[in-house]
């Protein structure tokens, strides 16, 4: 879902180190490559408190909602700059 949304099409690491330094985009300049690291740092934000709320408030995991936060909070986290 996350690749469709900005239109990339890629294999990802298992380790989260390794998956986040692929974002690192060698022909990019570095205020695209902090918007892909802005994005990567919305999506396993969401994850995260989709993760604790599932733990700690027995609510249900609804990958579509994750997904949208994710977007709305990396939108934000953009433009508020």
């Amino acid at each position: 879902m996350c690749d469709s949304w900005v239109g990339v099409h890629s294999v990802h690491h298992y380790l989260p180190k390794d998956h986040f330094l692929s974002f690192e985009i060698p022909f990019l300049n570095s205020k695209c490559n902090l918007m892909w690291n802005v994005v990567w740092m919305g999506l396993v934000w969401n994850i995260w408190k989709a993760r604790n709320n599932v733990l700690f408030r027995n609510k249900i995991f609804y990958v579509e909602e994750v997904y949208v936060a994710a977007q709305i909070n990396t939108w934000n986290w953009i433009h508020r700059n």
